[in-house]
């Protein structure tokens, strides 16, 4: 069955003015950065946000005689590699009443493109899940949860929802359109879009390039999956340590994953504790450990901070630990570090003079993360 796209008659006469191209808000630090942020209570989450259109939707499309709908966006990974984690979309023109039903089951999909080229034809998919649709032709995002997905350069997101006849299902911005950005493809069946191969058993049209020109009202969000927990010693000037990171922990890639603590004591020595053994919380040196045995050891920094002979929390530590894992900074690290899927938990431990021996260190609260592909 041949499948022929309609345009929604009942399109808004108004548009928001001054399109965005691309929007990603700034991850929270920057690593080895010398002015950096106070450290919030418990760690940072960095957040990515990835946004084509203007907020306002004008028009949607349709299949004349029903079938999948799927419409897809591309984007470039902040900084050139992420983790996707949500995507948001609309689903209909709020100037109309027929747009898909409030309770259909949509599908949701993360592909990464190999070769960052203009084409998404040899995407892979790396994430995929399935949704209820809440907000229809109200101009509302609805958000859903994907496992998450690491992406290098381009990435694409995508939306399958069946399309009945007579209805208008992809949200148009077509105020200022990306080249080469938003997508259609779709399948005759219903349910049967898988998303492997991306374009399914209909090709793919680009809309930038077509007889409707737009962005679809789909967006992304990524950041650091990494979890935050346990609990902090407050060293002897009264300051918490907070530990954070940044980027994508990486079985191949050589620098991209910062591990980071903030409100240390200034030019003291200081080491990242690790593990794959999971997870503790146990008495030690006055403080938490936040790392289960068999611990292992990175080689040493210095926070560095206000110059001496100030005392204060201006101390930093940081270390790339996909640097680490890939022998580039000395030590001996440990080989699952870059075995897909490892589990990793690490907590930074410092010199703190202020206390008595045995207890005369710092300790940051633990970070866990996951090795991506």
């Amino acid at each position: 069955m041949r499948l022929t796209l309609f345009l929604s008659t009942l399109a808004l006469a108004a548009t928001a003015p001054g399109a965005l191209a691309q929007t990603a808000t700034a991850l929270p630090y920057t690593a080895q950065s010398a002015a950096l942020p106070s450290a919030p209570a418990g760690g940072y989450t960095a957040t990515n946000l990835y946004q084509h259109d203007d907020d306002t939707c004008e028009n949607a499309l349709g299949w004349t005689n029903g079938g999948d709908f799927v419409y897809l966006q591309k984007f470039s990974a902040v900084g050139g590699n992420d983790v996707i984690n949500k995507v948001m979309c609309q689903f209909g023109n709020p100037g109309s009443t027929v747009g898909p039903l409030a309770g259909a089951t949509v599908k949701i999909f993360v592909w990464d493109d190999p070769t960052d080229d203009i084409s998404p034809y040899d995407c892979v998919l790396v994430s995929q899940s399935t949704g209820v649709i809440t907000n229809t032709s109200n101009g509302i995002f609805d958000s859903f949860s994907v496992p998450p997905a690491a992406v290098v350069n381009d990435f694409y997101v995508g939306i399958s929802v069946w399309c009945a006849i007579g209805t208008f299902v992809g949200p148009m911005d077509t105020t200022t359109v990306v080249p080469n950005a938003a997508w259609l493809t779709g399948s005759a069946v219903q349910g049967s879009y898988t998303g492997v191969p991306i374009n399914g058993n209909l090709g793919l049209t680009r809309m930038s390039t077509s007889n409707f020109p737009c962005n679809w009202m789909l967006r992304a969000e990524g950041g650091s999956p990494d979890i935050v927990y346990c609990t902090a010693k407050t060293n002897s000037l009264g300051c918490t340590p907070a530990i954070g990171s940044q980027g994508v922990a990486s079985a191949t890639a050589s620098s991209g994953h910062p591990v980071i603590s903030l409100n240390n004591r200034n030019n003291k020595n200081g080491l990242l504790f690790y593990g794959v053994s999971g997870q503790a919380n146990t008495p030690y040196q006055g403080g938490t450990l936040c790392v289960k045995s068999q611990i292992r050891r990175t080689p040493s920094t210095n926070s560095g901070g206000t110059p001496a002979p100030a005392n204060d929390c201006t101390g930093v530590y940081t270390l790339d630990m996909n640097a680490f894992a890939q022998g580039l900074l000395g030590g001996t690290p440990l080989p699952a570090l870059t075995v897909p899927g490892t589990v990793v938990d690490c907590q930074w431990w410092g010199r703190d003079p202020g206390f008595v021996a045995p207890n005369n260190t710092s300790l940051s609260d633990g970070l866990e993360y996951i090795v991506t592909p």
